[in-house]
């Protein structure tokens, strides 16, 4: 067990088994299944539910750190700017060392602006930890639920098929989401203090947020792409009617 602290970070070390499923009628008679345990717990209702609440309650605190990001990274360049010599616009080594030997007090600042995310965001990471905690709890118990009732024997991460004929009809997710639901309609957003939970909920919460990074850079992508689309393709006016068309359908009557 890891008692819960203020870095959340930690190296993810999976070690993914191969191995080679038959095709899905044989698959199936072997009892075998697949199960990505994050897409479960992301796609169940407690899950949606928990992290929303936890937003809607921190919503001024999510609001400060978004702007003491935005600080930070100004006066980041700033240093880069002050302290890039060759102007290539990154630092070297060298550059860095005069950068910190130069005490600059935008250093002091930087230092003050990050401690300050920190500590806002501590209590929001605790709240998600909790969640997906309490979570993975019940997702063992789902998951001896589904495969006792469908008949399965072996469980395999998606990935660690080869290859099979149909994948879809070993996939157990949405049963396995469906037991989540009823076993944790709704999840408490409030962890005890103190607040200990493991290596293993900490790597899945790693693993939550970079999916949710990815999913959010998309998004922005995709409605930068939509903007310069609808720039690039001004409304055409409306073709006029062949000559002795009249304009107004409503004259030809």
């Amino acid at each position: 067990m890891k008692k819960f602290g203020k870095t959340l970070s930690l190296a993810l070390m999976a070690a993914t088994a191969t191995a080679v499923v038959a095709p899905a009628a044989n698959a199936q008679v072997a009892g075998i299944g697949t199960a990505d345990e994050i897409a479960v717990i992301m796609g169940s209702n407690a899950f949606k539910n928990g992290f929303q609440q936890i937003s809607t309650a921190n919503s001024v605190n999510l609001t400060t750190i978004d702007n003491r990001a935005n600080e930070i990274q100004a006066l980041q360049q700033q240093l880069a700017t002050q302290f890039d010599a060759n102007k290539d616009q990154q630092l070297s080594p060298d550059e860095q060392a005069k950068m910190q030997a130069s005490k600059s007090p935008i250093l002091d600042q930087l230092k003050a602006k990050e401690e300050e995310m920190q500590n806002l965001e501590l209590p929001i990471r605790a709240a998600q930890v909790f969640v997906i905690d309490t979570l993975d709890k019940n997702y063992q118990q789902a998951l001896k639920d589904v495969t006792a009732a469908k008949k399965v024997n072996v469980i395999l991460s998606p990935d660690a098929v080869v290859w099979v004929a149909n994948p879809a009809l070993l996939n157990m997710n949405s049963a396995l989401t469906a037991r989540l639901d009823q076993l944790t309609p709704t999840v408490n957003t409030t962890p005890p203090d103190p607040f200990n939970t493991s290596r293993r909920v900490l790597a899945i919460y790693e693993q939550i947020q970079q999916i949710q990074q990815q999913r959010m850079v998309a998004a922005i992508r995709q409605a930068q792409q939509q903007q310069a689309a609808a720039q690039q393709q001004p409304g055409q006016p409306a073709t006029p009617p062949p000559a002795g068309q009249p304009q107004n359908p409503e004259e030809g009557r």
